[in-house]
C-alpha cells in the first residue's frame, strides 16, 4: 500500500513496519469495500458494525418510526436512506425478522473510520495500485497499538450512539 502523496509504502506509525500486528483495518474508499486484512478483517469482524446498525434500524422501522431519531449526522443520513429503501409506506412497519436493511456503503465506511479514530486508531490515506491500469483504489489504512481494544471501543461507541435513540 502506497502513501497517497509521497507514493512510498505505508509504514505502521507504532513499529515502522509495512505489515504488522498493529493493522486494524484496510478500507477501500473508492469501491467501498473492506479488505480481509488486519484485526477487523479477520473472520469478517467488520460486519459487526453493519449488524448493530441494521438491527437498530429494523426495530425502529418495525415500530413504524419515520422521523429521524438519530443525532449523529452520519447515522441520520444512513437512516434517511434506510427509510427510503425499506419502508413501504408512512405507517407500515417491517414485519419480517430477517428483512435486510441496506446501508449506504460510503456513509457506513466513513462512520466506521470516524469511530475507529475516536477510539484511538491512526488513519493513513493510501493507494492500492496492484490492479490493472485504471483499477487503483483510494484506501484508508488504520493502525492501533491494540487493535482489538480499539475495535471493541469503536463498536461500543456505536452501540451507545444507537441506545440514545428513543424507542
Amino acid at each position: 500500500m502506497l502513501e497517497e502523496n509521497t507514493i512510498v509504502e505505508i509504514q505502521c506509525p507504532y513499529c515502522g513496519l509495512a505489515d504488522c500486528s498493529h493493522l486494524l483495518a484496510m478500507i477501500d474508499v473508492s469501491f467501498n469495500d473492506w479488505w480481509e486484512a488486519g484485526y477487523a478483517g479477520e473472520d469478517e469482524r467488520y460486519y459487526e458494525f453493519h449488524r448493530v446498525i441494521e438491527d437498530a434500524f429494523r426495530q425502529l422501522l418495525r415500530k413504524g418510526v419515520r422521523e429521524c431519531p438519530m443525532t449523529h449526522p452520519k447515522l441520520a443520513e444512513l437512516w434517511k436512506y434506510a427509510l427510503l429503501d425499506y419502508s413501504p409506506g408512512p405507517k407500515v412497519p417491517l414485519k419480517g425478522e430477517d428483512e435486510e436493511i441496506s446501508l449506504y456503503p460510503s456513509l457506513l465506511n466513513t462512520l466506521i473510520i470516524e469511530l475507529f479514530e475516536n477510539a484511538g486508531a491512526a488513519a493513513q490515506d493510501g493507494i492500492d495500485d496492484h490492479g490493472a491500469p485504471g483499477f487503483s483504489s483510494a484506501m484508508t489504512i488504520l493502525h492501533a497499538e491494540n487493535p482489538q481494544a480499539v475495535f471493541d471501543a469503536a463498536l461500543l461507541q456505536l452501540r451507545q450512539l444507537l441506545t440514545l435513540v428513543p424507542t
